[in-house]
């Protein structure tokens, strides 16, 4: 969250080497909730007193239901990302907080005055909404938002109270969503520039096996959908002068072993040690921010906008 340490510092290198960006031609897709409709404190909440930049912390008086409605339809967008059946596609920027706010009610489009583009924008606001509405409710049979809902989550009964009092409720929410759109962005990424519509499908398995192996064990695609409790306690972008620092050195293989066929791809990355012992901490810290900023630049050439990176 903001009022903590923000993103690793490889990646917060990366982004601001990158960053700011020209506004976007074409529609801002996620996978996921985007993180910063979530990272903000509600306006019946407070800072965590032991959080050392509460000036950083931003507030927003929607933020308390979107984290208590996200509760109540995260089973649903984790499923959409795999079933067939359903609306796999990523959402845009203007959609998604139509999701979290759950008003999953058809509205017709109201009759409006002024000019042309006016009219054309109502129009459009209220087609955006009742996708949204065909799709959590049409598809996933999810009603309105209510606010005496009370969804278990990780073992925890989410009132709406809990949700914005309770700051692991934010915190998970956050990190979940943080990751889970990583995990997304990167295999999309590697999709777009390595093209593999003429590949045996033996090859396309081993592939996403290769990317998986990024934030965990080369288990292929299903690993896009992380656990609290294994995933969450595994920090894996940490760097020197923190000791265990080593830890992230075989995720970092991975990442650049992914990376190495990407077009691009530095000269300088190629040739690592393949050997953990062999690693110094200089080599590590060049190594991630090469790494980090490369992914950067390609995803940014390649999708139009940052990407959402791991906390």
């Amino acid at each position: 969250p903001l009022e903590w340490d923000g993103f690793p510092t490889a990646w917060s290198k990366a982004i601001r080497t990158v960053a700011p960006l020209r506004a976007p031609r074409l529609a801002i897709n996620y996978f996921y909730p985007p993180p910063y409709l979530l990272d903000a404190i509600s306006h019946a909440g407070a800072i965590s007193r032991t959080a050392p930049h509460p000036e950083c912390a931003r507030v927003d008086a929607k933020v308390h239901r979107f984290l208590h409605n996200l509760v109540r339809i995260q089973p649903f967008c984790r499923a959409r990302l795999f079933d067939p059946g359903l609306s796999g596609q990523p959402l845009t920027l203007r959609e998604w907080p139509h999701a979290l706010w759950g008003e999953f009610v058809d509205k017709p489009v109201p009759s409006a005055r002024g000019s042309e583009s006016d009219l054309r924008r109502v129009k459009r606001r209220y087609q955006e909404k009742n996708g949204v509405t065909r799709l959590f409710y049409g598809s996933a049979l999810l009603r309105e938002y209510q606010e005496t809902d009370a969804p278990v989550w990780e073992g925890l009964v989410i009132t709406h109270e809990l949700a914005v009092t309770d700051d692991r409720v934010r915190y998970n929410l956050l990190w979940e969503a943080h990751e889970v759109n990583w995990r997304c962005e990167l295999m999309a990424l590697d999709r777009a520039v390595v093209p593999r519509h003429e590949w045996p499908i033996i090859r396309v398995w081993e592939r996403e096996a290769e990317v998986s192996a990024v934030w965990g064990e080369d288990s292929g695609v299903i690993s896009v959908l992380p656990t609290l409790v294994t995933d969450r306690t595994r920090f894996l972008w940490t760097r020197p002068p923190d000791e265990r620092w080593r830890e992230a050195i075989q995720p970092l293989r991975a990442f650049l072993a992914l990376m190495a066929r990407w077009p691009g791809f530095p000269n300088a990355l190629r040739g690592m040690p393949v050997d953990d012992a062999s690693w110094t901490a200089d080599m590590f810290e060049r190594a991630q921010d090469d790494a980090t900023l490369f992914y950067t630049r390609t995803f940014v050439s390649t999708f139009g906008r940052l990407p959402v990176v791991p906390i």
